[in-house]
């Protein structure tokens, strides 16, 4: 099944990195593909229409029905968008539990603001940075890989509610909110797709923001998912 990677865990792992549903489908299903691709026009901006919850249906159902139309994805391809004080771009290839990304500094896709290029095979990652040539390889759990950057995990647990309805760059969507111990999260789910397009974090007087754009759902080659030979070193005890 098609599971999306856990956005908080995403920012701590390319803040790392810099210095800043496809996990899960099993390779041999028959799934179809989409084939529909979603292009962001920068100057759109977010419309809200307040929507009255359905009271005979619990929310959880309806987020769960929401969510479950990304379980067909086998791969999902995007430019990503992270920023609080600054802003971190990434180029992102998701195939079943393969995911490569391409960290950029600043908001520009150039490859002269290449950082580093993270690769997730489902069993390990590895961290290759462009200056110097090196990578370090590190075992994860598969399970964890799954749902590593997630911004739909366990979402259920903080009692989300639906606030309304809304376009965000072109794409029809339903925004759900809810709070954890240390957050207040709003989320921007497609409702063709299932999938969320626009997250935003706010931490005490700290807002943090997630944003997906250029969505497509072509598969790249697995030679994507693969770092030269020669440049592995060994993991750091």
């Amino acid at each position: 099944m098609h599971k999306f990677y856990n956005m908080m865990v995403l920012t701590l792992l390319l803040c790392s990195l810099l210095i800043v549903s496809c996990g899960g489908t099993d390779d041999n299903q028959d799934e179809p593909t989409p084939t529909a691709t979603a292009t962001v026009q920068p100057e759109s901006t977010p419309t809200l229409t307040p929507v009255a919850t359905n009271t005979e249906i619990p929310v959880s159902q309806l987020i769960i029905e929401l969510l479950s139309k990304s379980a067909d994805i086998e791969c999902l391809n995007y430019d990503m968008v992270v920023g609080d004080d600054e802003v971190t771009t990434t180029r992102v290839w998701e195939k079943g539990l393969m995911q490569r990304v391409e960290t950029f500094e600043g908001e520009s896709i150039d490859e002269s603001n290449l950082k580093n290029i993270t690769i997730i095979d489902g069993n390990s990652l590895a961290m290759y940075y462009i200056e110097g040539s090196n990578a370090i390889q590190l075992p994860i759990d598969p399970e964890t890989a799954e749902t590593a950057l997630d911004p739909t995990a366990n979402i259920l647990d903080h009692n989300p509610v639906i606030t309304g309805t809304g376009t965000y760059r072109s794409m029809l969507c339903t925004i759900v909110e809810y709070k954890t111990p240390v957050s207040e999260v709003t989320m921007w789910l497609w409702n063709e797709y299932g999938l969320p397009v626009n997250v935003i974090v706010t931490s005490g007087d700290s807002i943090a923001t997630w944003e997906r754009r250029n969505i497509s759902f072509d598969c790249a080659p697995d030679s994507m998912f693969e770092l030269p030979e020669g440049i592995l070193n060994d993991p750091p005890s």
